[in-house]
């Protein structure tokens, strides 16, 4: 087994992987993979079956699937399948429309929808990005967990711009 991500990807210290390709800090994933996967270098990988474990693998498997299936078997997933599976709020779509049991989720572009919804959330609550991947490159993390109420803590979003303020 191989293995590629970043230094805190737990799978890098795996007793069972026989090479593991660090992305290196300060480096993209999808840059580093495409280097790594697709690259002059590439040919000793080809063959191999690629698993996307995290967002970041996901979101590159995705973009990259028609240029990695000819060298790499892949799962059975679409490239759309592995986008909604991003979206976090077309998952929990996807779930209801299913049948599956999902936590309740709402649409939040401005302030005067937390307004609208303050009697039907209960504590906590997580507040999470449509695009993880997108949200975590600005932030730093993936979501923000909201224990006791709506005053709660000095971090407000700016919906419109997705900037926070303290």
């Amino acid at each position: 087994m191989r293995v590629s991500g970043p230094a805190s990807c737990w799978g890098m210290a795996s007793r069972y992987c026989s090479e593991a390709f660090r992305v290196l800090q300060g480096r993209s994933s999808a840059d580093f993979w495409q280097e790594l996967l697709m690259g002059p270098d590439s040919a000793r990988l080809h063959g191999h079956i690629l698993i996307p474990c995290c967002d970041d693998a996901i979101d590159f498997v995705a973009r990259y699937a028609e240029e990695l299936a000819g060298s790499y078997a892949l799962d059975d997933a679409s490239p759309g399948q592995r986008l909604d599976m991003l979206d976090k709020q077309r998952t929990l779509e996807l779930a209801t429309k299913a049948g599956t049991a999902a936590p309740k989720f709402w649409n939040i572009e401005a302030d005067t929808d937390l307004e609208a919804i303050r009697s039907e959330v209960e504590f906590p609550v997580m507040v999470k990005p449509l695009n993880t991947v997108d949200f975590y490159r600005i932030f730093g993390r993936k979501l923000f967990i909201i224990e006791n109420d709506f005053a709660e803590g000095s971090i407000k979003f700016d919906w419109r711009s997705s900037m926070i303020s303290r």
